[in-house]
């Protein structure tokens, strides 16, 4: 995966214009070869452990999909 796109259903809002920007910096980051694991270990989390953040959940979904992709081509 080196694309991500964000949708916001709210536009002409900063969270859309922010949604949008996380998915351009995590787009380059991960075309150029920034590890998924760096990025997780990078953002900022909870007590319990879960991502605060928008960067963060997205981080987290990624990692999720290329296991699922993994498990699946096994």
């Amino acid at each position: 995966l080196a694309e991500v796109f964000v949708d916001c259903h709210k536009l002409a809002s900063s969270l859309t214009d922010d949604a949008r920007d996380v998915g351009i910096a995590l787009s380059i980051q991960l075309q150029h070869g920034v590890p998924l694991a760096a990025l997780a270990g990078a953002v900022a989390r909870r007590p319990d452990g879960a991502p605060c953040g928008l960067t963060g959940g997205l981080v987290e979904a990624i990692m999720q999909y290329e296991a699922g992709a993994a498990e699946g081509s096994r």
